[in-house]
């Protein structure tokens, strides 16, 4: 016998229960929401999200940000990627259907040092909330980090 320990795939995926029946209910018009993960060493992310019904069959995300405004070795196009492909499973157990989406990245904000991929992970999670629940999740916007205006 081999026993084999288990963790989920999303770190904070529980705040999406807060919205399941908005998700419910939702009738795919354009909804916005901004994430912004913040704590100690190593720990900031912030990501700004617009979400709506595809018109083509398929999901899809579309990348709206600069490599200035988020670095390409920060990975967080990955953690974001990451966390919508969870967050389209999960509105598919709620709805009972499959319905293509399209997720729009309009901004986003990094740390020279303290933002990694699982740090955008969050941030896109809260900015989902954000689009159904707003202020359910505080977003700190004096704790922002801006390296230039954009």
């Amino acid at each position: 016998m081999e026993e084999i320990t288990l963790f989920g795939l999303m770190f904070e995926a529980h705040k999406l229960v807060n919205i399941n029946t908005y998700l419910f209910d939702w009738d795919l018009s354009p909804v916005e929401g901004k994430g912004l993960y913040v704590g100690g060493h190593e720990n900031y992310g912030h990501i700004e999200i617009k979400i709506y019904k595809s018109l083509e069959r398929r999901s899809k995300m579309i990348w709206n940000l600069t490599p200035e405004q988020l670095p390409d070795e920060l990975e967080a196009k990955r953690g974001v990627e990451q966390a919508l492909r969870f967050f389209i499973s999960y509105f598919e157990g709620i709805r009972g259907e499959s319905i293509p989406l399209v997720f729009e990245i309009n901004d986003g904000s990094y740390h020279a040092v303290d933002s990694k991929a699982r740090n955008y992970i969050t941030a896109t999670i809260y900015a989902i909330v954000d689009c159904f629940a707003k202020n359910s999740i505080a977003f700190w916007s004096h704790r922002l980090t801006r390296k230039n205006k954009y």
